[in-house]
């Protein structure tokens, strides 16, 4: 692994947290606010059942609660500042789902049958790792790029990608540089042969030695590289010594394992999910090289603004670090309703079936996009790439076979296409607000369109107004 310079130092007043635990301390020092004087004393709130059953648990904390078995993650607690790692209860329960989910319902001589745990989500083959919370996913990507890497070093990403890493990486002088896609994810042979014929001189800079990737239906593409993928990935990373930031916000909306069944969470257990699911970088990771970013933006909720980040111990103390020093900690309030709904009323079986359920609507959804688009979009135009996982699907425009299109170039035909659908009353997004290189000259002609948030009744007569576009770019 390379050796990475750390000049960060521990924050002072973060040490307190440590001596303000002890009940027999008398503080004259911290400069907070009495909890008593907290304008909040108690809030109340309903979740549904993981399996979406419609039955509704109804939840409530006080602003202190002294109950025998009590977690003490009291709304007190809640309310007061944190600690930069996340509260110990719930980055205790993350650190058990990314370790190894084990469904309290399976029979006990069941489990013992199980010479592997068939219930892995992650479990890093490696022993000094850690689990921490962030304030979601752009957080811990700003910070990433911050901590391993210098003003005017260049980091790897997919060709198209989620603009805020870019958007991101420009104001810090962190540089992108791009590697071919194809339906399979990044193309190892073309990574290979950049980092092989890289050209200090020429670039003005060393060869990168961080690979930013979203690894589950990619956001644009909806690409989702098989497990021989990731392991050619992966032994790159190896050759080259390469620190890999896996930004995995879909990884539990795959589809494919999943098809036989149609899609039906009723009909797949736990065990079964977890053991259907592609393996992530983290779970090949033997050298401590995967810095894992997952968010609860897609699975529970964007505006809770809390995420779960893995890696090995050195980078979690970096990015403890600069926690400290930035957002000091996710928002306790937050941290607490995650708590209350995660470990106390679903536990980790609840969880799965949470996300199996989730699983389940997106499936249904993305097949009806899928099937809508053939059914209305004009084959001889666009070529339909069905995704394997996330939540969006990639089209590709045949802008050649227009007429007048030798007078064009894409990036013409992209924008009247976008402003015609506008006029049209949809939105499709164009692939060039994706990519990084922003001034290289486009030779294909992509839209994403996202299946997640919509119904049949907004997709359906969506499509149709992409068909007319489409038309009027054929007279």
């Amino acid at each position: 692994m390379a050796k990475w310079v750390d000049i960060t130092k521990p924050s002072v007043m973060q040490t307190l947290f440590k001596a303000l635990n002890d009940p027999d301390i008398l503080s004259l020092g911290a400069g907070v606010v009495p909890k008593q004087l907290f304008p909040l004393d108690n809030i109340s709130f309903s979740v549904p059942q993981p399996d979406r059953s419609g039955q509704i648990t109804d939840i409530s904390t006080q602003k202190y609660e002294h109950l025998p078995g009590s977690s003490k993650l009291d709304l007190s607690a809640a309310l007061d500042y944190g600690q930069a790692t996340g509260v110990k209860q719930l980055v205790e329960f993350l650190t058990q789902h990314v370790e190894v989910f084990q469904p309290a319902l399976l029979p006990c001589n069941i489990q013992i049958m199980l010479k592997r745990p068939s219930q892995i989500y992650h479990q890093p083959p490696y022993s000094d790792w850690k689990c921490i919370l962030t304030g979601g996913n752009t957080s811990a990507l700003d910070l990433a790029l911050r901590s391993f890497l210098e003003p005017g070093d260049f980091f790897l990403a997919e060709e198209y990608t989620y603009p805020t890493s870019y958007e991101t990486a420009g104001p810090l002088g962190r540089k992108i540089v791009t590697l071919p896609m194809d339906n399979d994810g990044i193309d190892p042979n073309a990574m290979n042969h950049l980092l092989q014929n890289w050209n200090e001189a020429e670039r003005g800079a060393k060869r990168p030695r961080v690979l930013y990737t979203i690894s589950t239906g990619q956001n644009p593409t909806g690409a989702t590289p098989s497990l021989e993928r990731r392991k050619e990935i992966y032994n790159l990373a190896q050759k080259w010594d390469l620190y890999i930031l896996e930004d995995d916000p879909y990884y539990y909306f795959q589809y494919e394992p999943f098809e036989s069944k149609g899609g039906m969470a009723r009909d797949i257990l736990p065990e079964e999910f977890v053991k259907g699911l592609i393996p992530s970088y983290l779970q090949l990771d033997i050298d401590g090289r995967v810095y894992r970013m997952d968010t609860f933006s897609k699975i529970i909720s964007p505006g809770l603004r809390v995420g779960w980040l893995t890696a090995s111990e050195q980078m979690i103390e970096r990015i403890v670090r600069a926690h400290e020093t930035s957002i000091q900690n996710p928002s306790g309030l937050t941290q607490m309703i995650l708590y209350k709904i995660l470990q106390e009323t679903w536990s980790q079986e609840g969880f799965t079936k949470w996300l199996i359920s989730l699983q389940s609507e997106y499936m249904r959804k993305r097949d009806l996009l899928y099937d809508l688009a053939q059914l209305y979009l004009p084959q001889h135009s666009v070529e339909l790439i069905k995704p394997k996982a996330g939540f969006f699907m990639w089209i590709k425009v045949k802008w050649t076979q227009f007429p007048n299109s030798h007078q064009l170039s894409a990036k013409m035909v992209e924008s009247q296409i976008y402003d015609e659908a506008i006029k049209q009353g949809v939105i499709l997004l164009p692939g060039s607000w994706f990519r990084p290189d922003q001034g290289r000259e486009l030779s294909e002609v992509f839209f994403r369109l996202s299946f997640a948030p919509c119904t049949r009744e907004v997709m359906e007569p969506a499509l149709k107004r992409i068909a007319s576009t489409l038309a009027t770019m054929t007279c």
